[in-house]
């Protein structure tokens, strides 16, 4: 994990899974940019016995956040403004 890591994931992940004739596997999930999907890849292959990697695209829907202060008397609190882009 360290090393995909290393290598530009944003977030990696292993998920225990049943494989079939009910055997015990171990999913390795990485999430990246595109543009460092064949790096990752490639760390994959070379790092596990794994004899190929899936890839897919998918697109990701933000809120715009920001945080604001307010200061009342005897108080002063941080808040969360989030907003539909």
């Amino acid at each position: 994990m360290e090393r995909l890591f290393i290598a530009g994931a944003l977030d990696v992940y292993l998920t225990p899974i049943q494989m079939k004739k009910n055997r015990l596997g171990t999913l390795l999930s990485a999430i990246c940019d595109p543009v460092r999907a064949d790096a990752i890849a490639a760390g994959i292959l070379a790092e596990t016995s794994t004899l190929g990697v899936r890839i897919s695209n998918w697109e990701r829907i933000c809120l715009d956040r920001r945080c604001e202060i307010l200061r009342p008397p005897l108080h002063t609190l941080q808040y969360a403004v989030i907003s539909i882009r």
